[in-house]
């Protein structure tokens, strides 16, 4: 082979080179800005899981302090609760790993880990919502039991005043949680998945 044709063949090879390393370079921009903020949904699942660890504890510790049959039905309630969310939140914090590790373009990642996300803050969103009722009940039957114990069960007058002031609270309190738990999911994970979704949306738009 001839010192030109030599030439010529190292200068396709650059030529092709130099071409392949845009696409290389942008799809590799791209998993960074999507593990960054997959890295914050990853931190605050970690935090929300500490959380639920530390309630946990706290309801075994005042399930042994407070030996109330109330207390001790309350404090297994909501050990069964953190355990439960404690183990959902480690799953969905795999699935992210996995998906941020497995082998594929970004845009079946993102995909894929919108998805995740999306599903969990809907189901986070209805237990919060959801848990409204059975702490209503619950309480109920706490002042039940209390004024029962205290022997005032038949002095005890239920009229049309106390039954509008709860109405009146329950509405109340149902609306605070209801705004407050659509502000906090939206910090934790609202913000962020928005941000996935509008990566998802630069690359399927070129």
């Amino acid at each position: 082979m001839e010192l030109d044709e030599i030439k010529m063949l190292m200068k396709e090879r650059l030529e092709e080179g130099i071409a392949g390393c845009p696409g290389t370079g942008l799809e590799a921009s791209l998993r960074r800005k999507s593990n960054s903020v997959t890295s914050k949904i990853k931190r605050n699942i970690r935090l929300e899981t500490i959380a639920f660890l530390l309630c946990a504890i706290a309801a075994v510790v005042c399930w042994f302090m407070y030996p109330s049959l109330v207390v001790r039905v309350f404090c297994t309630v909501t050990w069964v609760f953190c355990l439960v969310s404690g183990v959902y939140m480690y799953a969905l914090y795999k699935k992210i790993v996995f998906y941020e590790t497995v082998p594929g373009t970004v845009r079946d990642s993102l995909q894929q880990t919108i998805g995740i996300v999306t599903r969990f803050t809907r189901l986070y969103f209805g237990i919060s919502v959801g848990l409204l009722p059975v702490i209503y009940i619950f309480g109920l039957i706490i002042g039940y039991l209390d004024i029962s114990k205290q022997g005032l069960l038949l002095q005890f007058n239920w009229s049309k005043e106390m039954l509008y002031y709860g109405i009146a609270f329950i509405t109340g309190w149902s609306a605070i949680i209801y705004f407050l738990s659509k502000w906090y999911i939206r910090k934790l994970y609202g913000n962020y998945l928005l941000q996935l979704k509008q990566q998802l949306k630069d690359i399927e738009n070129g």
